[in-house]
């Protein structure tokens, strides 16, 4: 199994906090400077690194946020991978 996080392509300026002392620096890579096409691409080696260190029946939970599911779910589908689920909170 493998819970991971990636980020966003969303600039952490205007979209994380920001309202108290702690100020939240951005990410070095996708954190909104990236196409679609880029992004995917930043997707796709990270999915592919992942299912090389997992058995073929392993799960990977990868959060996403709203504006990126589709990039994410393409990707999926593009590595064969099978979307099992998709939490929402």
């Amino acid at each position: 199994m493998i819970i991971t996080d990636p980020p966003y392509n969303v600039a952490v300026n205007g979209h994380v906090g920001g309202r108290g002392k702690i100020k939240h620096a951005e990410f070095t890579h996708a954190s909104g400077e990236m196409t679609t096409k880029q992004f995917r691409k930043f997707l796709k080696t990270a999915i592919v690194l992942q299912v090389k260190a997992c058995d073929d029946d392993a799960l990977l939970y990868i959060f996403i946020d709203w504006r990126h599911v589709e990039d994410l779910t393409a990707v999926g589908r593009k590595l064969g991978l099978e979307l099992r689920n998709i939490c929402v909170w």
